[in-house]
């Protein structure tokens, strides 16, 4: 496996006259955990869309060393989008079906679950402490709950990356924290690479080493203490605000990129 496992080079992209992402050039490597932030409207997501080949670009994405023009291995890559877009409210499945279709990628025709698949899905519901809800609908659990689900789905088949697209949205702090702890566990304890896309300062400081802070453009780029030692050139009031308040929440020193 390559050491790089992102890696973005004068990437820009537009919706319609609207810029969303101007010159980004970065690395990710194998075993970091980044967190990417800034105000509404910064590109966040749009970078995690970009990244998995869902709106056009101009300049060049690799995953894993290739191109994502001729990248096929998505099994690798465990995804976790807002939950408004996560699933439809009328759709009548269990928690033990939602997370089964995590392993679609990894099965061929007829694509028949095995023991090995209700083992790993077992597995995963223990580790994140919901395996009791297995045969529950989704319609009846809470947002917390819910929100367990779709990490496990992301998860349950082992991918090398992990992308979290606000995964903490209209969840109470208690929620929050059991998540923020698991994810942790998950990059040092299991070498998973994770991207963790955020606008809200509770989900910044000891939460990950890497701090990604965008303003359509890369404003910052490294350990996230050092954000707090350098001039912040962010070009709206809402980045000012932002350098400000996570400065004041979380002084320290760091390196940046």
């Amino acid at each position: 496996m390559p050491d790089t496992l992102v890696r973005f080079d004068k990437v820009s992209s537009s919706y319609g006259h609207t810029r969303a992402l101007t010159d980004i050039s970065l690395e990710i490597k194998r075993g970091d955990y980044v967190v990417i932030a800034g105000p509404n409207g910064s590109g966040k997501s749009t970078l995690i869309r970009a990244l998995l080949g869902i709106v056009p670009v101009s300049g060049t994405i690799e995953l894993f060393g290739r191109a994502i023009a001729g990248f096929h291995q998505f099994d690798r890559i465990g995804y976790v989008p807002q939950k408004i877009y996560s699933f439809n409210p009328l759709f009548p499945a269990s928690v033990e079906e939602i997370v089964q279709l995590g392993l679609l990628p990894h099965k061929h025709f007829p694509k028949f679950f095995t023991a090995k698949d209700k083992k790993a899905v077992t597995e995963v519901l223990d580790e994140l402490g919901i395996e009791d809800l297995r045969h529950r609908s989704i319609q009846e659990l809470s947002g917390g709950q819910q929100q367990k689900v779709f990490i496990a789905r992301a998860l349950v088949s082992t991918p090398d990356l992990l992308i979290l697209d606000e995964p903490f949205n209209s969840l109470d702090s208690l929620v929050r924290e059991k998540l923020t702890v698991f994810l942790r566990h998950l990059n040092r304890e299991h070498g998973i690479t994770i991207l963790l896309v955020t606008h809200d300062l509770d989900d910044l400081g000891e939460q990950a080493p890497e701090l990604l802070y965008l303003e359509n453009k890369i404003v910052f780029y490294g350990r996230w203490g050092a954000f707090c030692d350098f001039k912040s050139d962010a070009d709206s009031h809402s980045g000012e605000y932002f350098h400000q308040a996570l400065c004041k929440r979380y002084p320290g020193k760091g390196e940046q990129k």
